[in-house]
């Protein structure tokens, strides 16, 4: 018997800090960027692009050496994904009830991954959300 089939919500908590890291390096990784490069810390809250400029300066250029780039997976590749993948997040919260039904309820650590991309999925569908998604595609 394989070791995923005596634990099925293991494997699952294993997807989901990679997906969490995903979803939180393409949605902050350039805000963060533009914000030091820029000096306005408060346009953190408030990201458009007359405070940050174009997103797309923040994060490494795609070029003829840019497969060999770590820069481009670590970052590129991600802010790829939140930007064409909006509900990324359902996803993480979809595999968290899915680990928490694995673990019969019981599991405290599938509860919190679980509560985890319910507060991201807020987060990403407020206001903010929208607003920092917006200036994510410019």
């Amino acid at each position: 018997m394989a070791w995923t089939a005596r634990h099925p919500g293991r494997a699952l908590t294993v997807v989901l800090p990679v997906l969490l890291a995903i979803q939180l390096i393409g949605m902050f990784a350039a805000l963060l960027t533009a914000a030091v490069e820029t000096g306005d810390y408060a346009g953190i809250l408030d990201p458009t692009l007359e405070r940050f400029g174009d997103p797309k300066d923040s994060i490494p250029p795609i070029g003829p050496a840019a497969l060999w780039n770590p820069l481009l997976w670590i970052f590129g590749i991600p802010h790829s994904l939140v930007v064409l993948i909006p509900p990324l997040p359902f996803l993480g919260v979809l595999l968290g009830v899915l680990s928490l039904a694995a673990a019969g309820g019981r599991s405290v650590r599938a509860a919190l991954w679980t509560a985890v991309f319910v507060g991201l999925t807020v987060l990403t569908y407020s206001s903010y959300g929208d607003v920092l998604h917006a200036w994510l595609i410019d």
